[in-house]
């Protein structure tokens, strides 16, 4: 009875410590975003403004449309850059953001007017 009960407390021990070290995979972050507004000039938020971003080193391209409240979020950008941020709408002219660099796990603000 003894050496039952020695048996079962060692497969209990093994068991916990089993369960306890079975692996946890961390979910890394491994990009970075860009966010901003964009505005009239009365500093009236416009819907619909294409905003594109092009990583100068790889050609990667993104983009968005900005919402009703002139807001834009372009996320899962590559770490580095330079990156060129384009905001284009019908009856403005095109503006440029030239030299933006993304860092890991960072929202990195760029407005346009």
């Amino acid at each position: 009875m003894q050496k039952l009960r020695s048996l079962f407390g060692t497969v209990a021990v093994l068991a916990s410590a089993f369960v306890c070290s079975s692996p946890v995979f961390a979910q890394g972050v491994t990009t970075g975003a860009v966010s901003g507004t964009v505005v009239a000039e009365q500093n009236q938020p416009l819907a619909e403004v294409q905003v594109r971003i092009r990583n100068v080193s790889t050609g990667a391209t993104a983009g968005t449309v900005t919402r009703t409240d002139g807001r834009y979020f372009i996320q899962g950008l590559e770490t580095g850059g330079p990156y060129v941020i384009t905001a284009r709408h019908i009856g403005y002219a095109p503006q440029t953001k030239d030299n933006v660099y993304v860092a890991l796990g960072q929202n990195v603000r760029a407005d346009f007017t």
